[in-house]
């Protein structure tokens, strides 16, 4: 009876501290992959057909900016149903070089 005990209690240790370390890995690995997509994602633009449009992270764009005057935005209306990349250009709210990917939904 005493042997039961002990070997139960063995057990049950070494599965809980294995579920712990399973649970930990999985944490990590989940931190990594969303810290990852978000370092990944530097601008989120929505427009829509009046022109109004929504810039996340918030910042300087000019008052005459009309998001249906961008190539991107024209392929968009032409080919609703296709996601692509638009050309390259000089982001001037950050500084960098970007790219829009357009998808339609």
């Amino acid at each position: 009876m005493i042997f039961y005990v002990f070997v139960n209690i063995q057990i049950n240790e070494k599965y809980k501290h294995e579920s712990y370390g399973v649970i930990n890995y999985t944490h990590l690995i989940l931190s990594q992959t969303f810290e990852d997509a978000e370092r990944g994602i530097d601008t989120v633009f929505l427009a829509d057909e009046a022109g109004n449009f929504y810039l996340y992270p918030n910042r300087f764009v000019a008052d005459d900016y009309d998001p249906r005057e961008r190539s991107w935005y024209m392929n968009s209306i032409e080919n609703p149903d296709q996601i692509f990349w638009s050309d390259p250009y000089i982001d001037h709210g950050i500084g960098k070089n970007g790219f829009v990917t357009v998808v339609n939904r």
